[in-house]
């Protein structure tokens, strides 16, 4: 996975970064500073949002699943498949929003 930074000069790979954090109205890892915004709260905004993005989907191949579970799992990182699909890994990449 790969974060591309909010000046889109600069991509840092997921695999080698120590941490990510919020910093007042800076989102920085080890490597220094990858987004600045107007306010903390867009900050911790972005950073939830880089967080729902950035987790690894789960797959559950040829699962049945009841239809009151639909719903939740519908909003999280869970993939259902048949047999006849071919699920690959994928790097995402997620680019820091301009603002």
């Amino acid at each position: 996975m790969f974060i591309v930074n909010q000046d889109r000069d600069l991509i840092q790979n997921m695999d080698r970064i120590g941490f990510i954090e919020v910093r007042g109205c800076q989102i920085v890892t080890e490597c220094g500073t990858i987004a600045t915004y107007k306010t903390e709260d867009r900050a911790k905004e972005v950073f939830e949002n880089m967080i729902t993005n950035l987790t690894p989907a789960i797959v559950l191949q040829n699962v049945n699943v009841p239809e009151d579970m639909m719903e939740k799992i519908s909003k999280s990182n869970f993939l259902i498949v048949n047999d006849d699909v071919n699920v690959e890994k994928i790097n995402p990449i997620y680019q820091m929003p301009k603002e």
